[in-house]
């Protein structure tokens, strides 16, 4: 399973990928997007909303 993590705040974002590095988790959690859930459509990159499963 990968988790994607997003946030809209760049600092955030920041923030999670120094977590994601520390921890070594770059197999299994990709970089955080920036991505604010309130504003439609998403900014989703393709190859992401392709692994999608409906």
């Amino acid at each position: 399973m990968i988790w994607q993590t997003s946030d809209p705040d760049l600092m955030h974002r920041k923030s999670i990928s120094t977590w994601i590095n520390y921890e070594d988790l770059k197999n299994k959690m990709p970089q955080p997007l920036d991505l604010d859930v309130e504003k439609v459509p998403w900014k989703i990159p393709i190859n992401l909303a392709q692994s999608f499963k409906v």
